[in-house]
């Protein structure tokens, strides 16, 4: 007995770098670029109404894993759009496609506030003397 094929053709998929991919990328380059004095932490998860959540923490390993959220995004099913928001500044903004999403990144992680966070945790690290 041979099983009939109900579902016609099943689509050929190529690998797609999604939204929460993508903040775990950037958060590996802030150590790096941080000679981890400076760590990324991204949690992902769904909420309440089924949609895929995700945040990027900056966090300070020598203080105690001391964190400090910078983006929180959320998307449904599909990828995009996602919304991100700028949690230094607590503006919501929307991204289309994978190029706009790290648009908006850029213009977080670049950001005055952004950048004085930065900044901030890595003067504490120095009055420490740890290193």
């Amino acid at each position: 007995m041979s099983n009939e094929n109900l579902w016609g053709e099943i689509p050929h998929i190529e690998p797609v770098k999604t939204p929460t991919s993508i903040l775990k990328e950037q958060a590996a380059l802030l150590k790096e670029k941080t000679n981890a004095l400076l760590e990324g932490r991204v949690e992902a998860g769904r909420d309440i109404t089924g949609q895929d959540i995700a945040r990027l923490d900056i966090v300070v390993p020598i203080m105690d894993n001391y964190s400090v959220t910078i983006v929180r995004i959320v998307h449904g099913l599909e990828f995009y759009p996602v919304k991100v928001l700028d949690e230094p500044t607590g503006v919501w903004s929307r991204a289309s496609s994978e190029p706009e999403f790290k648009e908006h990144l850029k213009i977080i992680f670049r950001s005055d506030k952004v950048q004085n966070i930065i900044k901030v945790l890595l003067q504490r690290i120095k009055s420490l003397d740890l290193i």
